[in-house]
């Protein structure tokens, strides 16, 4: 994800986001539910969905510049 995000990677939130959900998936596979590691992971994603919908309006707004220019 470092390196998707360092280059420009992301189209939109949703993929930043899915992104996410495969890391916390991963980590309850390979660690099992109830691991540190598993619970911070669902932590991380539950703060990005709770970001990225507070800012919805503006990153939408973002997105479309992104697109235009692209």
């Amino acid at each position: 994800m470092k390196n998707k995000t360092k280059r420009n990677e992301y189209k939109n939130s949703q993929d930043f986001l899915e992104d996410i959900e495969l890391m916390r998936r991963n980590t309850q596979i390979y660690n099992g539910e109830l691991h540190p590691i598993s619970v911070l992971a669902n932590e991380l994603e539950s703060y990005a969905k709770s970001v990225v919908q507070s800012k919805i309006e503006e990153i939408l707004t973002l997105e479309t510049l992104v697109k235009e220019v692209g």
